[in-house]
């Protein structure tokens, strides 16, 4: 099976989890990339299907070891194929130096 798009989901009040996802999604190159930001009440509450040729990785932040509520309910809205399942990636609070080296690929 062939990727056909990539998307990308993020819950990120602070930007840093929006900026590593999209940095996740930008790797794969060559292929369109499209954002969802779940940081936004009216796009958390849409519909959305994604086909089998398509990938998701989702990105949130991690509150007290727990994924926000409005995340959660959002994930509801979520469907697909079940061909290429969905990348769960939860980050912890990072030192600013070395969020800096990953986006630059300096790990």
């Amino acid at each position: 099976m062939q990727l056909l798009k990539i998307y990308y989901a993020y819950f990120s009040p602070g930007n840093t989890t929006e900026k590593v996802v999209s940095h996740i999604a930008s790797s794969f190159q060559n292929y369109p990339i499209e954002s969802i930001n779940l940081t936004d009440y009216a796009t958390r509450q849409e519909d959305y299907y994604f086909k089998e040729n398509e990938l998701l990785i989702i990105g949130v932040p991690a509150y007290g070891g727990r994924v926000p509520a409005p995340v959660v309910d959002a994930l509801r809205h979520f469907t697909g194929s079940n061909r290429i399942y969905p990348c769960w990636c939860c980050f912890f609070r990072l030192p600013a130096y070395i969020l800096k080296r990953m986006c630059r690929g300096q790990t």
